[in-house]
């Protein structure tokens, strides 16, 4: 959970995070049996979109997988988690190559259907 929060310090550090294969790990901790595994591991998930190679990656095509274990999570019981996977979803969206990706994916009506009946203000 501290990367996490290191994550958001600065670009330089989400590099490093990335050279050291952060985003491969923390996709690791998703298929934990753990609640907490599993929001620390979207939560940084969402913190590295923020950076341009993750952001490249996406708009290049290769996360379409990505793309689609965001969407599944922004239904998660657990409210954190839901944010941090919508969140991730809205930071992508802001390119606009990633938002056509994001409208093109097959789990996209899943998206906008959780979005419809959320009361939640931040997912």
């Amino acid at each position: 959970m501290a990367l996490t929060n290191l994550l958001t310090v600065s670009d330089e550090l989400r590099t490093r995070a990335i050279q050291a294969e952060a985003w491969n790990g923390c996709k690791e901790l998703l298929f934990s049996e753990n609640d907490m595994l599993q929001r620390a591991g979207i939560e940084a998930l969402c913190n590295l979109c923020m950076a341009p190679e993750i952001l490249e990656r996406f708009a290049d095509g290769r996360a379409e997988l990505e793309i689609k274990v965001f969407i599944g999570f922004c239904g998660s019981e657990d409210i954190a988690t839901r944010i941090a996977s919508s969140g991730a979803l809205a930071m992508l969206a802001s390119c606009e190559e990633v938002a056509i990706k994001i409208t093109e994916s097959s789990h996209f009506d899943t998206f906008l259907t959780v979005l419809a009946e959320t009361d939640e203000s931040d997912v």
